[in-house]
């Protein structure tokens, strides 16, 4: 199920609304993120970029 975003306050404009949101995004996903997740991204991110050096094209969904 997914959970409601709890922002609920009045807001002068659309920007501070969406602000609003993505620092209530923020605070829960940082719990989320873990030195072995940063590592594997970092590596994910590191293999792409060697490929794309070489020329390689990228393959969807990996």
């Amino acid at each position: 199920q997914e959970q409601e975003f709890l922002v609920r306050e009045e807001f002068d404009t659309y920007t501070a609304h969406r602000l609003a949101i993505m620092k209530e995004a923020v605070g829960v996903a940082v719990p989320a993120i873990t030195r072995r997740l940063v590592c594997r991204l970092e590596h994910h991110a590191y293999k792409a970029c060697d490929a794309a050096r070489r020329g390689e094209d990228m393959k969807l969904g990996t």
